[in-house]
């Protein structure tokens, strides 16, 4: 008997793309490179991110980072070279927003943008 895939997990398949096609802003800037990961099937709707965008706020800011609880996921833009390169990261802080914040990583993407921006999960050290 062959076991069937759950259709969720093939949604965080490491090797598997994001590209929507109707993102209105192109090319992208760090801002935007989240607002796009946002509307990814990578994003955890309960994030820190999800909270601060329905308040109108841009949650790379440090000093909005600070409003929002410590223990709940957030996604950073951690490293860009735009418009070609965003590096996200899925973060927990365990301590308040700020250079001296304390975070515990979960994951890296990054997104692509050549000539559509395409978002991909790195690969895990574990990754076989």
């Amino acid at each position: 008997m062959q076991q069937q895939l759950d259709p969720q997990q093939l949604l965080f398949d490491e090797h598997q793309a994001f590209y929507d096609p109707f993102y209105p802003f192109k090319p992208l800037d760090n801002y935007h490179a989240l607002h796009y990961f946002e509307h990814s099937p990578f994003i955890d709707r309960n994030s820190n991110n999800n909270t601060a965008r329905h308040d109108l706020q841009d949650i790379n800011r440090p000093e909005v980072q600070c409003r929002y609880p410590t223990d709940t996921t957030e996604y950073i833009v951690a490293e860009s070279v735009p418009p070609h390169l965003f590096v996200v990261r899925k973060q927990q802080r365990t301590s308040a927003g700020g250079a001296g914040a304390k975070t515990t990583v979960h994951n890296y993407y990054y997104i692509l943008n050549q000539h559509a921006p395409h978002i991909y999960q790195a690969p895990t050290l574990h990754a076989a």
